[in-house]
């Protein structure tokens, strides 16, 4: 992204309510390298698909999203996925990427 290296991460976002809804209005996903937030990479060549994170999927429906975020470093990326409502509140999903 602007000539800066970034990471691609696939998510497989399922809807567990009872209501439709889509992976933006649900998660909030952050990634942080040296224990600061990436921002989000806006990658235009087609490589990766950010479309699927705005559609609506019905309860129990899965769908692949893919999200980018610029590097800063060659250190580990700790990404953190929380609900979207629980302002202040623990992730439920973490993972920590190795960038090479």
């Amino acid at each position: 992204y602007e000539g800066k290296p970034a990471l691609i991460v696939n998510y497989t976002f399922t809807n567990n309510s009872a209501k439709d809804g889509s992976f933006l209005s649900t998660v909030r996903a952050q990634a942080f390298q040296d224990g600061v937030e990436l921002d989000t990479a806006l990658i235009s060549d087609g490589s990766v698909d950010t479309s699927s994170a705005l559609k609506e999927i019905k309860p129990g429906a899965s769908v692949t999203v893919q999200w980018a975020y610029t590097l800063t470093s060659k250190s580990d990326v700790d990404v953190e996925l929380t609900n979207i409502l629980d302002f202040g509140g623990e992730p439920v999903v973490t993972k920590t990427f190795t960038v090479s």
